[in-house]
Parts: structure tokens; C-alpha cells; sequence
């Protein structure tokens, strides 16, 4: 593992600041690192975006090249502070980068995204317009970084008949940092609506890249409810631990879920920890 700054610092940034301001943000922390960028803007009729992305460790001849995708989204829900969803995986892709480019490290071929629009409905606007602009054939695989900022367990959201290399791969590099992992096969139903769990990983998945996934961090202690919730089953039984919860009354609501989509997304949750645990897991995932 390599040493890094205090992954929380962008975390604490990046909570303070509006949709636009943290775009901006993200843009102002790689060129402060000399680090190049593109951005990709696109619209669609439910609103517009632009997401960020960062070539690292490729050829002088990219166009022949397959590729890992490392993503984070940058947008919240509501304009809720967005803590851990997702600055939190935001962060972690930005050490990541800056240590990367800073110790000239060689890994596989990599594309960090900064996705926006992953909250607005129908969601994953941004990772939908990228798969549609540039495909998937190229992507060797697909990781998502979405709520890393609480927990000390990986809660892999990953095809398990389809994706076995990707989730042992996963799976190694997590049992070297001492982290548990558990997964979740994900649901993929984009319109009209679905109930479930969702990231960027999906729109990859759809398209056919297979070895596409998304992370989580979560306590042991979360770990059965939020399987059981999350993939839309028993959904009547998180209405009613949601509910009881926003009454103020007991509930068995995990501690992830208390922070999620609401105005607790704050940085005085997150863990230090945590980040660093993700950040572990893909730093032995990606070296060559």
C-alpha cells in the first residue's frame, strides 16, 4: 500500500460545495497536480452534465489499449451534503491519482471518471452517456466507487456467474489488506423504475462488459440487512425501518442507510479508515 495523504481532506471539501462547485473543484485539484484531463459534456431531456475523466498508465497509442474504469460520481441527491455518497469515493480516486502521478507508478491501463448526474432521475445519466458516446469494447473492467466512507467490510455488487475472475481478483486483493468481502449480485431494470440498489457500474454491465461491478463499504453489523434491501427484496420491511426511523421511534435501519439521500451526509460520519481500506484494496488491484 503506498502512504497517502488524509483521504478525508477532499471529503471535507467537497461537502461544503454546490453541484457546480465541486466539478470545478475536482478540475482545480488535478491541474494543482499537473495531472491532465478531459471532460465529456452531454444533455439529455432530463437535464445536463459533464464528466470528468483521467487517462493514467496508457500506451503512446491509447486507441489499441483495453482499459480498467475506476469511477466515482460528484453529484449528490437533493443537494444533500453528499458525505459519503459520494465524496467519499471521489476522494479515494483523487489520492489515488495524485500518489500515482506523483511516484510515476506503472499499472494496467486506467480510466478514472468523475461521473455526474448518477442521482437525477431516470439516474446514471453521466455513466449512460458514456457507454453510449464510447462503448464498452474496450474496457477490460468496470469498478465503482460508491459509499466507501463508512465500515470496515467490502460489499461487492458484482454478476457471480458472469464476473468469477473479477470478483476473485477482488476478492485477493481484499483478503491482502484485511478486508471481508461479501457479494451481491446486482439488479439491472432502468426504466420504468426499479427498486434497488444502483450505480455506474450498470450502464457498463448492460452494454455487456461483464467484469463491471461497484463497491461499498460496510460494517459487519449492516452486512445481512443491507443485502436483504438493497437488491429490492422484502421491500416492505425497509419502508417500515425508514419510516420508524424518520418518526424518531426504534429502528433496525443499518447506519449506512441513516446517512443516505438525507441532510446527515456529512463528513462527521466518514472514516478515515474505511477510505483507506478501499484505497488499499485497489492499489493491489491495479499494479502491475
Amino acid at each position: 500500500m503506498l502512504i497517502v495523504m488524509e483521504v478525508k481532506s477532499f471529503v471535507k471539501e467537497l461537502e461544503k460545495k454546490k453541484h457546480k462547485e465541486k466539478r470545478e473543484y475536482i478540475k482545480g485539484v488535478l491541474m494543482q497536480y499537473g495531472i491532465s484531463f478531459k471532460t465529456q459534456h452531454f444533455v439529455t431531456i432530463f437535464g445536463s452534465g459533464e464528466n470528468i475523466f483521467v487517462d493514467y498508465s496508457f500506451t503512446s497509442d491509447p486507441k489499441n489499449e483495453r482499459y480498467i474504469v475506476l469511477s466515482a460520481h460528484y453529484d449528490t441527491a437533493f443537494d444533500f451534503p453528499g458525505a459519503n455518497d459520494d465524496a467519499s469515493g471521489v476522494a479515494v480516486l483523487l489520492s489515488l491519482l495524485i500518489q500515482f502521478h506523483t511516484l510515476k507508478k506503472r499499472t494496467h491501463p486506467i480510466r478514472f471518471i468523475f461521473f455526474d448526474r448518477e442521482e437525477r432521475f431516470p439516474f446514471l445519466l453521466g455513466s449512460k452517456a458514456y457507454v453510449k458516446k464510447y462503448g464498452v469494447d474496450a474496457v477490460k473492467q468496470m469498478i465503482s466507487l460508491d459509499s466507501v466512507g463508512e465500515g470496515d467490510n467490502l460489499l461487492l455488487w458484482a454478476d457471480e456467474k458472469k464476473a468469477q475472475d473479477l470478483i476473485k481478483l477482488i476478492g485477493n486483493s481484499s483478503e491482502k489488506s484485511h478486508v471481508k468481502t461479501y457479494v451481491v449480485s446486482p439488479v439491472i431494470a432502468f426504466l420504468p423504475f426499479h427498486i434497488g440498489f444502483s450505480s455506474d457500474h450498470l450502464p457498463f454491465l448492460a452494454k455487456g462488459c461483464v467484469n463491471s461491478c461497484c463497491i461499498t463499504m460496510i460494517s459487519k453489523e449492516d452486512k445481512k440487512f443491507g443485502e436483504k434491501i438493497i437488491i429490492g427484496k422484502h421491500f416492505g420491511d425497509f419502508l417500515k425501518s425508514l419510516l420508524l426511523y424518520y418518526a424518531k421511534r426504534k429502528s433496525d435501519l443499518p447506519l449506512f442507510l441513516r446517512h443516505y439521500h438525507n441532510k446527515n451526509d456529512r463528513v462527521a460520519f466518514i472514516e478515515e479508515e474505511a477510505l483507506k481500506k478501499a484505497y488499499a484494496v485497489l492499489v493491489d488491484l491495479i499494479q502491475k
